[in-house]
């Protein structure tokens, strides 16, 4: 059966540590010791796309400015200027409705601040996600470059070393010592011991 994404025979998702690493690294069409080429990486990426999750479209600015007036405060304060702006009517509607309008103000003062604050605060997320962005260390071309962990393809043959993320799901190949945490998944506190042996299909956790 041939992926749809990149063209090659894959393993079926959740049996890799049940196959030989020479089994995914056939079905991936990958050289162990020079791993994928720049071109087959860029055309892979191209038709699988990043390696990413998928972001939540943003919010567009209509809604996100509606959002500031939707506070038990804000309609006790719209309920005051129609209230004010009743009284002005009934009073003869001379002049203007001074309370009511002071109050508008303060309500859309408060909107607008709500809204500029908001504003900045998704800036500096995005500044802080843009600087933290993961790298790995791959194969290409038989030389080992670092990427970004969203450029990661199915082929790879990823690089780790001492205090290394890893970026994407993986077959081991070849390991000595590893140990991975794995708290963030499974609230495990201490590392786990990881090998390249093969695990049988039945077994749920190959951890080593």
């Amino acid at each position: 059966m041939t992926d749809n994404r990149h063209g090659v025979a894959p393993l079926r998702t959740g049996v890799w540590h049940s196959r030989p690493a020479a089994d995914a690294l056939g079905a991936w069409a990958v050289d162990p010791q020079t791993g994928l080429s720049a071109e087959e990486a860029g055309r892979r990426l191209a038709r699988g796309g990043p390696n990413e999750l998928r972001t939540v479209p943003a919010v567009p600015v209509w809604r996100r400015i509606l959002s500031q007036f939707r506070d038990p405060l804000i309609y006790l304060l719209v309920a005051a200027i129609a209230i004010s702006v009743g009284a002005w009517v009934v009073e003869g509607a001379t002049g203007l409705p001074v309370d009511a309008v002071v109050i508008a103000a303060v309500v859309l003062f408060n909107a607008a601040l709500g809204f500029i604050q908001e504003n900045k605060a998704e800036r500096a997320v995005e500044a802080l996600r843009s600087m933290t962005a993961a790298n790995s260390t791959v194969l290409r071309n038989g030389i080992l470059t670092t990427v970004p962990s969203a450029e990661l393809v199915c082929g790879d043959i990823l690089v780790l070393a001492e205090g290394d993320s890893v970026g994407a799901d993986a077959r081991l190949i070849t390991a000595s010592a590893l140990a991975v945490s794995e708290a963030s998944l499974t609230g495990e506190s201490q590392p786990v011991y990881k090998n390249q042996r093969t695990w049988a299909r039945t077994c749920r956790s190959p951890t080593g």
